[in-house]
């Protein structure tokens, strides 16, 4: 499992429903929190919360692909100020073997 934010991510590698890899079906959310100091202003009508549940090990130079085969988690919603949020249900095709 890839953890993204922005240009990086971070691989985790487990089995589904242990420590942070959720079981497949979840309901997961995607949140941008802007807070005190925070220079990144989230603005719906430019960004997007982007997933993809895949067993490629994508590399920074695979940005392009990796942000192409991603779906929009979608509608993005604005609960409080400075917070946007959206869900997906995370389902994986093969929980148990290793993401």
């Amino acid at each position: 499992m890839y953890i993204c934010s922005g240009m990086s991510h971070e691989p985790y590698t487990g089995h589904s429903s242990i420590g942070i890899i959720p079981p497949s079906g979840s309901t997961l959310t995607m949140q941008s929190a802007k807070i005190d100091f925070d220079d990144f202003t989230f603005d719906p009508t430019e960004h997007e919360f982007r997933y993809l549940v895949s067993s490629t090990a994508y590399t920074q130079a695979d940005w392009a692909t990796l942000n192409a085969a991603a779906a929009a988690a979608t509608p993005i919603t604005n609960p409080s100020t400075g917070l946007y949020e959206a869900d997906f249900t995370y389902t994986n095709a093969t929980p148990a073997t290793t993401k």
